[in-house]
């Protein structure tokens, strides 16, 4: 099964909202559509499960941010099993962030919606961070605001599933890719970094921050 989601704020002269796409291996079935969330009935040919999914993009405004969450809330209350993926244009902990402001606006509300509904993170793998402001090193940004989370039955429905983050190219945004199958072992092999990339001034900045760290 493959599902595609995009954020398209900003994408060929939009102005925001999702792009949802999909095989012919599920039915996936729009309930609720918004510029902000889609949530979908989906239905696993192959596997014959059926399970509800929120695609989301997070409130940008920190002032709107609480009402936004109980929005949510509200939503996924009737739901289950469920999983919520997206962007949560949110910072969870301290970690997930690097440069700017040290203050993380809005975090509480979202441990509210986290514990009302309740909702468990998916675990990753791949770079950390899924957002960069692209600015110079003076004031440049990074943060994990790409997330997935699922109720417990979903977890039980596919115990094996996780998420992999894929790195920051084209967008300011990282893709990130949730699978429920088991996933491959491969063999380990040493990290390579090309001399060329130390040479640029962003990236020798970023290795100091972390190494100060």
């Amino acid at each position: 099964m493959k599902i595609f989601s995009w954020n398209c704020r900003g994408l060929g002269g939009t102005i925001g909202g999702l792009l949802l796409l999909w095989d012919d291996r599920s039915d996936i079935l729009p309930l609720v559509k918004d510029p902000h969330f889609i949530l979908c009935k989906v239905i696993n040919h192959v596997s014959n499960s059926v399970w509800y999914a929120v695609f989301l993009y997070g409130e940008s405004c920190t002032a709107s941010r609480a009402s936004f969450w109980q929005d949510i809330k509200a939503l996924c209350s009737g739901y289950s099993p469920l999983c919520i993926i997206g962007d949560f244009n949110q910072v969870k902990h301290h970690f997930d962030k690097l440069g700017g402001s040290s203050n993380i606006a809005g975090w509480t509300s979202f441990l509210d919606l986290r514990i009302d509904i309740p909702l468990s993170e998916l675990l990753f793998s791949g770079p950390h961070f899924t957002w960069a402001n692209k600015r110079d090193s003076s004031s440049f940004i990074l943060e994990r605001l790409d997330r997935c989370y699922a109720s417990q039955n979903w977890l039980l429905l596919f115990p094996d599933a996780h998420v992999q983050n894929l790195n920051i190219l084209l967008s300011d945004h990282a893709p990130i890719v949730l699978s429920t199958i088991t996933r491959c072992q491969k063999p380990k092999r040493p990290y390579r970094v090309d001399n060329w990339c130390l040479d640029n001034p962003e990236i020798q900045w970023l290795i100091s921050s972390i190494w100060n760290i």
